[in-house]
C-alpha cells in the first residue's frame, strides 16, 4: 500500500497531481512549516528555490510568471497557522492575470467562473485555501459534477471510492493524528510515522525529499520501501507558441488547454 505525503500548495504543479494519483493514500501535510523557499540539492550544490506553498507558475505572453499570495508571517509557524493578508485585492489581481493569460484557451469558459467563485471567499489559513485549490483540481480532472461548496475532503473521498483509479483516499495530516516530532529536520521520522499509522508498505517521494532529508535505512527498519517518482511532463498544447513549451506548470495551465480526459492521460491517472 503506497502513501505519498506533500504540503498543500496553491493550484499545484502537474508533478504534484501525478504523485497524488500514483498513490493509494495521499496525505496533505498542513502542519508542515510555512516557508517561501526551500534549499534544494542540485548538481551545482545547494540552491534556494521557491517552495510554491504560496505561489503557482502560469504561462503568460511574457513567459513564465508566478501568482503569489501575500501572507501574514510571524516567524516559525505551520501552514495551518499561516494567515493570508487581504489588505491588497490580490484575488482580483490573480483573476485578471489568469484571464489575460488564458482567455483564448479552449476550456477557459468552462473553468474560469469556478475560479472566480473559489477566490471570492476568504480563507482562515493558507492551508485551507491551498487544499481548496487541490480539491478543485481533483474534481476538475476527474469530472465530478459538484458545486464548489461540495468540493471538500469529505465529498472527494466519497467520489474516489467509486472511481476505477489507484487513489483511494486523500486526507490531511490533522486527521491522521501523528504529531510532528519536536525539533527541526525530522522529515524521515515524521513521514515514517505517518506511513506506519496508515499501514503503508511504500512511501512515494520526489528527488528534492531524497536529497534533503530521507534516510533510506530508517524506512527499511520500519518496513517502508521508498519509491522515487519518475514521471516526466510530456508536451501538450499551450498558449504562446513563441515562448516554447513550459513543463510542469500549475494545474490551471493543463486544464485550460486540454480536455479533462487528455489531462488524465498526461498525468498518468489510472
Amino acid at each position: 500500500m503506497r502513501v505519498a505525503i506533500y504540503q498543500p500548495r496553491y493550484f499545484p504543479q502537474l508533478h504534484y497531481f501525478n504523485r497524488m494519483f500514483s498513490s493509494d493514500v495521499f496525505v496533505l501535510l498542513e502542519s508542515a512549516q510555512y516557508t517561501k523557499s526551500l534549499v534544494h540539492a542540485t548538481e551545482k550544490g545547494k540552491e534556494r528555490k521557491t517552495s510554491y506553498q504560496s505561489t503557482t507558475p502560469i504561462k503568460s505572453p511574457q513567459g513564465l510568471i508566478l501568482l503569489g499570495i501575500p501572507i501574514r508571517h510571524f516567524g516559525y509557524q505551520s501552514m495551518n497557522q499561516t494567515q493570508i493578508s487581504y489588505v491588497e485585492p490580490w484575488p482580483n489581481k490573480h483573476l485578471v492575470q489568469i484571464k489575460l493569460a488564458y482567455q483564448k484557451s479552449p476550456y477557459f469558459s468552462k473553468f474560469f467562473p469556478q475560479l472566480q467563485e473559489l477566490l471570492s471567499a476568504r480563507y482562515e489559513s493558507l492551508a485551507l485555501l491551498n487544499m481548496k485549490t487541490i480539491f478543485w483540481g481533483i474534481a476538475s480532472l476527474l469530472e465530478f459534477d459538484l458545486p464548489l461548496s461540495d468540493i471538500t475532503e469529505k465529498y472527494i473521498q466519497t467520489y474516489l471510492k467509486d472511481m476505477n483509479i489507484r487513489l483511494r483516499q486523500i486526507i490531511s495530516d490533522s486527521n491522521v493524528d501523528v504529531p510532528r516530532p519536536e525539533g527541526r529536520q525530522k522529515g524521515t521520522e515524521w513521514t515514517t510515522a505517518i506511513c506506519k499509522k496508515l499501514q503503508a508498505t511504500e512511501y512515494m517521494h520526489g528527488e528534492t525529499a531524497q536529497a534533503a532529508y530521507m534516510e533510506s535505512d530508517y524506512y527499511a527498519q520500519h518496513g517502508i520501501t521508498p519509491v522515487l517518482q519518475k514521471w516526466q511532463c510530456s508536451d501538450y498544447p499551450q498558449q504562446y507558441i513563441k515562448q516554447g513549451f513550459l513543463e510542469n506548470l500549475s494545474v490551471l495551465d493543463l486544464l485550460f488547454n486540454v480536455s479533462p480526459k487528455e489531462a488524465r492521460s498526461i498525468l498518468n491517472i489510472s
